[in-house]
């Protein structure tokens, strides 16, 4: 059975098809939560805040959304939840949607917890990640993780495509600076399914 694209279960929902807004939901729901978590909010404010969104969108069937813009929408709706529920809890007004702690998890599977060797390779990694500014693991995070393209981070940030670039060029480097081989380690973790 084929896999519908983001368009064809947007058309579908948008003509009355429940069931493809329930795959959307499925579909775009662990990004959606493993994004908001990294965020440094609780897990239930951040579920709070995708429902808030599905339920926005529920209610908006009418609205325009083409196959390479349903996650950007998805992501950056979730954030701008999450940043108005951070700015309500700290009382603060004119705060920098860049001004709260960005954090990129590894999870790893209950078979691998005792092997000693990957916890130390996690470990290293994390240490390696905090040299990072909050601005450059966010977009570690979208780049590697996400694996969304220049333009829709700089979208998604409210920054310009070049600082986009610049930003993972210096990232990069600060990290193999620091050990070429524990960055590849940071690489093939990133692409593991283990990666939040």
């Amino acid at each position: 059975m084929e896999i519908p694209t983001d368009t064809e279960l947007w058309n579908r929902f948008k003509t009355g098809d429940r069931n493809a807004f329930s795959i959307i939901y499925k579909r775009y729901f662990p990004t959606m939560y493993a994004y908001g978590c990294s965020m440094g909010i609780t897990h239930d404010n951040v579920k709070d805040a995708i429902q808030e969104v599905f339920m926005n969108l529920y209610f908006v069937p009418h609205m325009e959304i083409e196959s390479n813009t349903l996650k950007f929408y998805l992501l950056r709706s979730v954030k701008n939840k999450i940043l108005d529920l951070w700015r309500s809890q700290k009382n603060k007004i004119g705060i920098s949607e860049n001004d709260y702690n960005f954090t990129i998890n590894f999870t790893i599977e209950d078979k691998l917890m005792e092997d000693e060797e990957y916890t130390a390779i996690k470990q290293r990694i994390s240490h390696m990640l905090n040299t990072l500014t909050n601005h450059q693991k966010e977009v570690m995070y979208l780049r590697y993780i996400e694996e969304l393209d220049y333009e829709t981070i700089a979208q998604l940030m409210n920054i310009k495509v070049q600082s986009v670039r610049n930003i993972v060029c210096k990232s990069v480097e600060k990290l193999k600076s620091l050990s070429p081989d524990e960055f590849l380690c940071f690489l093939a973790l990133l692409s593991s399914p283990l990666a939040n």
